[in-house]
């Protein structure tokens, strides 16, 4: 809409008290997915003159642009949130497949073996007492597993508390579920350099790290530290004392490539490195925001 004065509009109703004087007028549409979001409203020509069509055309394709931000904004969100649910759909997919794969077979192993000592009771105790040593052990290493898968699923609320407060949450989760010892020591500062729009995915690769202990490293302790280097860089460590593993040859699965591309895709780095006498250490760097 173009008019030399507003009050001449047949909806024009004045203004407010005290309000800076208007009289020439241009608006448009800021239209995004054929619905208006918006509008672009310019008023106050110079010299008094009704704003031009070229001077529509200007305000339309500013406001053409700035429809494509936010359309552009709002598919970002989106690929970002079906990102997280196909994430969360694939991991636990790849749960399932382990749990029938791994516990479900050892469970199964447990009962044949139960079985065959059943039958040895009398004619070979000690063999039937080695067996059943044998099939508890199993279901030790069975229970620890389950744990572990019920680490994985925890929900994401943790998210949504805070960045220590999530990752203490997840610490806490690892040694109800895993049944480690751990210890914690995250600075205020270096928690507080970490941008906002990368907190969420800090909390992921934490998840992600601490999962994969739970589920393979056979640990007893984790040390989680997080400090502020030189050059405002934030440093993450994770490690255990668990029976460990060689970065260079070890085959990457979905979890571990997850985390990796995770860490890239923040502008950080992903080392995973030996730990001495046993265990492994995971780090995440990455840059910081000055506070």
């Amino acid at each position: 809409m173009r008019t030399r004065e507003i009050a001449d509009h047949p909806d024009s109703f004045g203004f407010p008290p005290n309000h800076p004087p208007m009289h020439s007028f241009l608006g448009v549409p800021i239209v995004v997915r054929d619905r208006i979001f918006g509008r672009l409203y310019m008023t106050e020509k110079d010299g008094g003159l009704k704003f031009s069509k070229d001077d529509e055309r200007i305000a339309m394709t500013l406001a053409a642009q700035a429809g494509v931000a936010i359309e552009n904004t709002n598919l970002l969100e989106e690929v970002r949130l079906r990102g997280e649910e196909v994430a969360v759909l694939e991991e636990r997919d790849r749960i399932s497949k382990d749990l029938h794969d791994g516990v479900i077979q050892s469970i199964y192993s447990v009962g044949l073996s139960i079985q065959g000592a059943v039958a040895l009771i009398e004619r070979d105790p000690e063999g039937t007492r080695k067996r059943m040593n044998e099939a508890i052990n199993t279901l030790d290493d069975v229970v620890r597993d389950v744990r572990s898968y019920i680490f994985a699923l925890q929900p994401k609320s943790v998210e949504e508390r805070g960045l220590k407060k999530g990752i203490e949450e997840l610490v806490k989760d690892l040694e109800v579920n895993a049944l480690v010892e751990t210890t914690v020591h995250l600075s205020e500062d270096a928690l507080g350099m970490i941008p906002d729009a990368v907190r969420g995915d800090v909390i992921q690769i934490a998840r992600g790290v601490l999962s994969n202990i739970a589920r393979h490293a056979r640990a007893t302790h984790v040390l989680v530290n997080c400090i502020v280097e030189k050059n405002h860089i934030v440093v993450m460590t994770i490690e255990d004392d668990g029976i460990g593993f060689d970065p260079a040859t070890v085959v990457r699965g979905d979890g571990l490539t997850n985390i990796e591309e995770r860490a890239t895709g923040i502008g950080g780095e992903f080392v995973i490195s030996k730990r001495t006498p046993r265990g492994t250490v995971h780090t995440l760097s990455l840059p910081g925001e000055e506070i």
